[in-house]
């Protein structure tokens, strides 16, 4: 019992002691790194600025397994035992039922109907069934590209006969969803890493969590500040020079950027890339732009602008980006010309 009672004391001496250093100023947090290829099968990256490594473990390693809850739920090419998923959802279109799913995937869905209004169309997550066949086509390319081949021109026409986003109907209170026509398939693609990434960010934001940023992907979103209070400086990556150089560095405090870019997935076809991108009107990849970048408070809304102004004028991009309260874009066009909405500005820093 003398033992107990002297290691008890022990370890609250070493944590008072510790507690002191902190607040007396000869602790600083420092910075840490945990990389992820779990989530939303691209690379994840946590950075955290804290005390010590052991609680930057916990909340980073939280991140990732909420970030892997978020993917398996919104994975539209597997399923998982005990969850139904969009896979799931997919495979069952056309068939008469309505799925019970995670509250998550209702959420998810109407945040991408919402999308799919103040897009005019350009993000619709019903155009699954085109996408689907450009998806096939560049995981054909990857495993031979000598052999690569472009979707029929008869079957991109054909699967965009399927793409009404009204077909997913969805029961918010009964948390069911159905899709009424055999033909759609649901791809999120332009919302869901977004969208996942927001949805954790806030849950840390609620804790009183602080000095964190969530690269998922390319979707950049800081919690909080750095540590002495000042905003996360965060690169645009020029796609020209790679990691290099950047178009921009924008400072951010609770805040997210998000880049859509032509050089990021694509395969080659005669000498031609092609992209991951698609015009609904042309079932093509999108030419107007090698990238588009939106500054955004909200992560989920800043990854579906980044794709809509991707597939519009840069007149009615900029028309859309203004309507929306602290939003701002950047455009980089084939011809390398930089275009910025009047505000961006306001976020750059020295390179």
């Amino acid at each position: 019992m003398k033992l107990i009672k002297k290691i008890t004391v022990a370890v609250l001496i070493i944590a008072t002691v510790a507690l002191n250093l902190v607040s007396c100023g000869l602790f600083s947090k420092q910075k840490f790194t945990k990389h992820s290829f779990e989530c939303f099968d691209t690379l994840s990256t946590v950075i955290g600025y804290e005390y010590f490594k052991g609680g930057f473990d916990t909340i980073a390693e939280r991140i990732v397994d909420r970030l892997l809850e978020y993917h398996r739920l919104y994975d539209i090419y597997n399923e998982y035992d005990g969850i139904t998923n969009l896979a799931t959802l997919n495979k069952a279109a056309g068939r008469g039922v309505a799925l019970k799913v995670d509250k998550k995937i209702v959420d998810l869905l109407l945040f991408a109907k919402e999308a799919h209004t103040l897009t005019g169309g350009e993000v619709n997550v019903a155009f699954g069934s085109v996408l689907s066949l450009w998806h096939d086509c560049r995981v054909a390319a990857k495993a031979d590209p000598d052999e690569a081949t472009l979707p029929s021109p008869s079957a991109l026409l054909s699967a965009s006969m399927n793409t009404d986003i009204s077909k997913i109907v969805i029961d918010e209170k009964s948390s069911t969803v159905e899709i009424t026509d055999p033909g759609v398939k649901i791809d999120v693609g332009a919302v869901a890493k977004g969208y996942a990434t927001e949805m954790v960010a806030r849950e840390l934001e609620n804790e009183g969590i602080s000095g964190y940023i969530l690269n998922i992907g390319g979707n950049v979103r800081v919690v909080g500040s750095n540590p002495d209070g000042e905003p996360f400086g965060v690169g645009i990556e020029d796609p020209r020079k790679g990691n290099t150089d950047y178009l921009a560095i924008v400072g951010l405090r609770g805040a997210s950027v998000v880049t859509s870019g032509s050089y990021q997935r694509f395969f080659t076809v005669g000498g031609k890339n092609y992209h991951h991108i698609i015009d609904k009107d042309t079932l093509y990849p999108a030419e107007g732009y090698v990238s588009v970048s939106v500054i955004c408070p909200d992560s989920g809304l800043a990854d579906v602008l980044s794709t809509a102004l991707f597939l519009m004028s840069l007149d009615a991009g900029e028309d859309l980006i203004n309507s929306i309260d602290g939003a701002e874009a950047l455009w980089l066009l084939p011809d390398g010309i930089v275009k910025t909405t009047k505000g961006f500005n306001a976020f750059e820093v020295d390179k």
